[in-house]
């Protein structure tokens, strides 16, 4: 039995393949990745969202091991999936005879307390490093004095901070910080432009894989189409620049029945599990601009830009603040659970697999809009 000094956890989203952490290949160094019911069963997931994760997770894994780096992975039909983090890792710990445990700061609140339990009764050394993927710490408006939080001045200083979207003198260029009054131009037809990048993957095991292990889940597997990998990511990226954003901003807020995603970029789950980072979108959006002016507007460019420096930073800003509170509030008083159809997109009433109001069942946005404040 192989012996290793130090065991890293990668969480799903974590499979930015540029993180330092894999800059040098070390022996000594076990990556542990898991697939595990307590991920999948929190709360009742998309199927595709689930194959997206599980299909993504398995490439990342051949890609460290294809470099160089030991992995150990869990897939979820392996017995093991059904036990609880703690006890997986320091099952694994003792297997392996390890060291020092280590793992990325998670981007929700409530795996962030429970490795920060784990660690706290681990009989080793444990430390948490950044994911080195957002642009603004976590914690940058714990000292925020004013009681009312407002998006613009946050993107504001972000411009200014990371110089994007500036002029040699501090100004914004253009004179104007933000466009959105430009971008909620009526969409009566859609402008001829090509239709979003798409890609095949083989998803026949991993389908199998998620009715094996008997996971609960809404929606179809059909029209899987999502990037999967770094390689996938950039693609998409590079397609959504060169087709789509001249037509982002000025209509990025419409939802037709034709088209579920119109000129969106479709690059939510590349960012949101960090194969692609947010500065070098902004950065490709920037370049776009600077070679093209007539083509790529600057009302389109600076929306495009905004949704990810403003609102996907803001936002996660705003979820470190609050929570934990957060998970108890209930402004309206609500209590009925939601209906039926809200599940299964069955009801007479309203079509809601229709491509523009029912796109929960068919299509996950949740997977294809990363670039607004849902990411």
């Amino acid at each position: 039995m192989p012996e290793y000094k130090e065991l890293r956890l990668l969480l799903g989203d974590q499979q930015n393949i540029n993180h330092s952490w894999f800059l040098k290949k070390d022996p000594q160094v076990l990556y542990v990745m898991l697939e595990m019911h307590q991920e999948s069963e929190y709360v009742i997931h998309h199927i595709q969202k689930l194959m997206a994760f599980f299909l993504s997770m398995r490439l990342f894994k051949l890609e460290l091991e294809t470099s160089g780096h030991h992995v150990y992975y869990q897939y979820i039909t392996d017995a093991l999936a059904k036990m609880p983090l703690e006890k997986r890792i320091n099952d694994l710990i003792k297997k392996y005879n390890v060291q020092r445990f280590a793992y990325l700061e998670p981007d929700e609140y409530r795996l962030d307390q429970q490795l920060k339990a784990i660690c706290g009764q681990l009989p080793i050394s444990s430390s948490c490093y950044s994911t080195e993927h957002f642009i603004a710490d976590r914690h940058t408006l714990k000292n925020k004095t004013s009681k009312s939080f407002v998006m613009e001045p946050f993107y504001r200083s972000m411009r200014v901070k990371h110089n994007v979207l500036m002029t040699a003198a501090g100004k914004p260029i253009g004179g104007t910080w933000n466009y959105d009054a430009e971008n909620r131009k009526p969409l009566k037809t859609i402008p001829s432009t090509e239709p979003p990048i798409t890609f095949k993957h083989d998803t026949k095991n991993v389908i199998s894989d998620i009715k094996k292990a008997g996971l609960k889940f809404i929606g179809t597997p059909n029209n899987f189409h999502w990037p999967l990998s770094r390689k996938d990511a950039l693609q998409a990226l590079h397609h959504f620049i060169t087709y789509r954003l001249p037509h982002f901003g000025t209509y990025q807020d419409h939802m037709i029945l034709d088209d579920p995603f119109v000129f969106h970029a479709l690059i939510s789950f590349s960012l949101n599990v960090k194969h692609l980072n947010p500065i070098e979108v902004i950065r490709a959006a920037e370049r776009a601009l600077k070679s093209n002016p007539e083509l790529y507007t600057l009302a389109a460019v600076e929306g495009f830009i905004r949704q990810i420096l403003g609102w996907r930073e803001y936002v996660r800003c705003i979820y470190w603040l609050q929570m934990p509170n957060y998970l108890k509030l209930n402004f309206f008083n609500h209590h009925a659970k939601l209906p039926q159809w809200y599940w299964t997109g069955s009801t007479k009433k309203i079509d809601v697999t229709n491509p523009a109001n029912g796109q929960v069942i068919g299509t996950v946005p949740a997977l294809g809009r990363a670039e607004t404040a849902d990411a």
